[in-house]
């Protein structure tokens, strides 16, 4: 009746019978109008829950990346902090080594300066040696020049 621009509720009922199934049908238009609205409702939340979903996905794919990439940088640091101690390691030994050599070099230089003093020492008794000597000959010289004798040495 709606269709042809009437209203409802104008028109006479012919009995109570049709105004039974008249009520009926506003009943079930009612019904039928609340299942639409819920169905169309339930369709939204359905199509938000997909789209939700959808970018709960992608941000696990995203989180899954980010964990690997994670693994990944943890795996290298640990490389390279393995690579750190074997140079470390490395290291040490050449400062054990070049203490050693330290070590073995300072002994040498306590022998060359021993060996220098006692030189030194020699030296110095040779001086002194040669000093009396040399006194020794001069007075021998001035005795000779005292008496007249020329020495030629």
């Amino acid at each position: 009746m709606g269709d042809f621009g009437l209203d409802e509720t104008a028109l006479p009922m012919a009995n109570a019978f049709n105004k039974e199934i008249e009520d009926q049908v506003k009943q079930k238009d009612n019904e039928l109008y609340a299942i639409e609205s819920d169905i169309a409702e339930k369709a939204a939340r359905v199509e938000a829950m997909s789209e939700h979903m959808k970018n709960v996905q992608q941000e696990l794919t995203i989180t899954q990346n980010l964990v690997a990439a994670r693994e990944r940088e943890i795996e290298a640091e640990n490389h390279l902090r393995m690579l750190a101690e074997r140079e470390h390691g490395r290291f040490n030994l050449v400062i054990k080594r070049k203490k050693e050599e330290i070590g073995e070099i300072k002994e040498r230089q306590n022998t060359h300066e021993n060996n220098m003093f006692r030189y030194t020492q020699k030296i110095e008794q040779i001086k002194a040696a040669d000093e009396v000597e040399s006194e020794g000959r001069f007075q021998y010289r001035c005795t000779f020049q005292v008496l007249g004798i020329y020495l030629p040495f």
